[in-house]
């Protein structure tokens, strides 16, 4: 199978792709890596389910290096683990279009690694911002594992309410211009990861944290607002 092949089998149908390339880092960055790495995996006997397993390591051990990191370069490790899980999400879905390897648990997986990530990348940050000489720093920690809470809430009340209507919960279609921005923004396969490989490049895990957190308050907030309205 060639790599043109590989791209234009990977591609997700119309009606499933209600996101299109809305999500801008994912859909240029990491769905172009995820080609090559899809590129030789489909000629093995690994499965989607596998590459899912793995992408939801991925992040638990980013967040592993985070615990212990004491320098950059550490730092910037754990940073790509989360990255290899992000192209990983794309990875486990293609593969299973071009192998027609379909599961009922296979969504399953992949919404467990999505979520885990989301969660770890507030926990991770917030660790990253700890600085053992400061001891006003482990209140970043802290943040860090609100962030994460914020972070799951929201989907997980649109998920109880639209049971058995992804449709409704991943349709993007009808996005404005600002809904966008804050959408790339606040997707962990968006620009969180870049943002997270800046924060700890240019030493702002902190304000990483402490940003992140307030936007997920906020936007934890809205979206509460938007589901009881209805």
């Amino acid at each position: 199978m060639t790599l043109k092949e590989v791209i234009k089998g990977t591609q997700k149908k119309k009606t499933e792709n209600t996101a299109g390339f809305k999500n801008v880092f994912a859909h240029f960055v990491w769905k172009t890596i995820s080609y090559f790495v899809t590129w030789p995996l489909v000629n093995t006997k690994v499965t989607p389910n596998q590459v899912s397993f793995v992408s939801l390591l991925a992040p638990i051990i980013g967040t592993g290096i985070f615990m212990v990191a004491d320098t950059v370069p550490l730092k910037i490790l754990a940073v790509v683990f989360f990255a290899i899980w992000a192209v990983l999400d794309d990875v486990d879905g293609g593969i299973a279009r071009l192998k027609q390897q379909f599961s009922k648990n296979g969504d399953l997986w992949d919404s467990a690694a999505g979520y885990v990530a989301l969660s770890l990348m507030f926990v991770g940050m917030g660790f990253a911002a700890f600085d053992e000489t400061d001891p006003n720093t482990v209140y970043y920690v802290v943040l860090g594992g609100l962030g994460g809470i914020l972070a799951l809430y929201p989907r997980l009340l649109m998920h109880f309410k639209y049971h058995g209507e992804d449709n409704v919960v991943n349709d993007k279609t009808s996005y404005g211009p600002i809904k966008l921005i804050v959408f790339n923004v606040i997707s962990p396969d968006g620009f969180m990861i870049p943002f997270m490989f800046v924060g700890v490049i240019f030493g702002l895990e902190w304000f990483f944290t402490i940003g992140y957190t307030a936007l997920y308050f906020l936007a934890c907030v809205y979206s509460t607002w938007l589901l009881f309205r209805e």
